[in-house]
């Protein structure tokens, strides 16, 4: 071997990216966009009351049946935008007004953010010792540099966006967020190129040959990550700006290439761990947590603390400033309040970090050339290594304002507690609270460090193409091949049972008592027919396949009460059939 065959042959190429991306997302509602009188506080408030809590707002209904068998007997029909009657009034006394209205859009909200990325890097391949070994190295440098446009507003009485103000910038600096990502990784064919393996693999027999083109076939592969995953910008639930994803991983394994390249099979063993992820159950009880302070809708009524304190205090009197109230309900709720079209402006999620780990099995089978099935099999677990600890933190901190704050305004039930009123037609506060903080809180406490029940935890495919072109010289069953596949996956928790307390309320999930979807197996079928039309000019395939044979229709559960009863399905359609026909021009 030459010196140079000793030092291999190397590749390095380098890059570099810059980008200045403007977004920006404008949000409308079906509403009545025509100015009428009685849309405005008064006729000196130029405040339209389709802005802020919305207490003038239309409900679209759409007839989709009669009232025989209360079932659905056609689809919702179109929306028609134009000039309408608006018939309104007093059923007791009879007296109604008619009024010309125009149905359209109005705005709802805005958010806009300019991103200036800035990327360099270089990536370094060699292959070493005649190529039995091949490394890869490479890096990259992220920076990006984010602006947040102004917040959503609005002119014309609140029917028109007020793009002067919204097209222009904050004035607060820019976020910067940079970051570097690092790739490792070999490949190492140790027996390739050796006579005394070569040799027998090529022209022996019998073992001798299997075992050489077992030694000559077999690589050995390790891959090693570290990496930046830049996010958009988000605060957490005491709106301080969150921290960009990372992520480490490293993965290993060994292929072989028998029998002539006829059969090829992979292992791979992974494990991956993301840091300050934002799709961890962090995520959404922050969001349940901040619904109750700030701007919570149910079934159209808004709920949460903020919204239901400023109608109370203005209520209360009607002649307050907005610098009085918002002293007012910072006193009140023991919070500051936040301007709707701030906390729209800004996402608001929580982070975890996430180990996920795995082992992957591929196979390709070619034993004639008319004949083809490849095969996959995964087991894949999630884990939530570590829950953020500032949800809990909040809600310790919340927990005394939101039992005691008291609802000056009358009620039926007797309770005063704003808690415990029912504001929407789904539950109260407090039900809400237990529901989807509490409960959630308590469940992802308890699964922390184990894996995700919730995840199937294995999958398989298997899919095979036959040709009958191998068996038959027939002139019709000749370019005739066929196809099958079956997928497998196991099954998945859609909730967890508890105990009710002495009073027969179920407040916490015991997850050592999983509710499981069944596993599944679907399997599907098809025949292609291959020719040529039009004095054998146009190549055509005409294709039939069958998806999910042996799937009628149903409902599948996807998510289960505490008591375990389902309350959410999903419909999965039944077998499929499908035509296609595909020329080569």
């Amino acid at each position: 071997m030459t010196w140079r065959q000793w030092l291999g042959t190397h590749n390095l190429v380098g890059y570099g990216e810059y980008k200045n991306k403007v977004q920006k997302t404008y949000f409308y509602r079906e509403d009545i966009n025509s100015i009428n009188p009685w849309t405005f506080v008064s006729a000196t408030n130029p405040t339209s009351l389709k802005n802020g809590n919305q207490p003038v707002r239309e409900f679209l209904r759409f007839y989709v049946g009669d009232n025989v068998g209360q079932n659905i007997e056609y689809a919702p029909g179109p929306v028609k935008y134009g000039s309408y009657t608006y018939n309104y009034g007093d059923a007791i006394t009879g007296v109604f007004q008619n009024d010309p209205i125009s149905l359209g859009l109005v705005p709802l909200n805005f958010n806009g953010t300019r991103v200036i990325q800035k990327t360099e890097g270089a990536v370094l391949q060699s292959h070493l010792w005649r190529d039995r070994l091949v490394s890869t190295f490479g890096k990259r440098e992220d920076r990006h540099y984010t602006k947040l446009n102004n917040a959503f507003a609005v002119t014309n009485r609140g029917f028109d966006f007020n793009h002067d103000i919204q097209n222009q910038f904050r004035t607060d600096p820019w976020q910067i967020r940079e970051g570097s990502a690092i790739q490792k990784g070999a490949v190492l064919k140790l027996f390739r190129g050796w006579d005394i393996i070569e040799r027998p693999a090529s022209v022996g027999t019998g073992l001798t040959r299997f075992f050489a083109q077992t030694l000559r076939g077999l690589n050995v592969h390790y891959n090693r990550s570290d990496s930046f995953l830049p996010a958009a910008p988000a605060q957490n639930v005491f709106f301080e700006y969150l921290p960009d994803p990372k992520g480490e991983g490293k993965d290993y394994g060994f292929s072989l290439n028998l029998f002539d390249g006829k059969l090829f099979l992979k292992v791979n063993k992974y494990e991956t761990m993301t840091l300050n992820s934002r799709g961890g159950p962090s995520n959404s009880i922050a969001a349940a947590a901040l619904a109750l302070d700030y701007y919570g809708i149910a079934g159209g009524v808004e709920y949460s603390l903020q919204v239901k304190t400023e109608q109370w205090l203005r209520a209360a009197n009607p002649g307050i400033t907005d610098a009085q109230l918002k002293v007012q309900q910072a006193a009140l709720m023991g919070i500051a309040p936040i301007e709707r079209e701030e906390f729209r402006a800004i996402p608001r999620a929580e982070t975890d970090d996430i180990l996920s780990r795995g082992k992957e099995y591929e196979l390709h089978f070619n034993p004639v050339n008319y004949w083809t099935l490849t095969a996959n099999f995964t087991d894949q677990q999630t884990i939530n290594s570590r829950m953020g600890p500032n949800v809990a933190a909040y809600v310790q901190q919340r927990l005394p304002y939101w039992t005691t704050i008291i609802d000056p305004t009358p009620t039926a039930t007797g309770s005063r507690l704003w808690f415990d009123q029912m504001y929407t037609v789904n539950e109260t506060q407090r039900a809400q609270y237990d529901r989807a903080v509490a409960g959630a809180l308590q469940t992802a406490r308890a699964l922390e460090g184990l894996a995700r029940p919730q995840i199937r935890r294995y999958r398989g495919n298997l899919a095979t193409t036959f040709r009958l072109s191998g068996i038959s010289d027939h002139r019709i069953l000749r370019n005739i091949a066929l196809t099958g596949a079956a997928r497998y996956e196991s099954k998945a928790s859609i909730g967890f049972l508890g105990t009710p307390d002495a009073g027969g309320v179920y407040r916490n999930y015991d997850v050592t008592r999983s509710i499981y979807d069944r596993g599944q197996i679907n399997a599907d079928a098809g025949v292609a027919y291959r020719t040529r039309l039009w004095r054998n000019k146009v190549g055509s395939t005409f294709q039939l396949n069958v998806r999910n044979i042996n799937e009628s229709g149903r409902l599948q559960p996807i998510n289960a009460l505490v008591t375990g009863q389902i309350y959410q399905y999903r419909i999965i359609a039944p077998r499929q059939f499908i035509v296609t026909a595909t020329f080569d021009l």
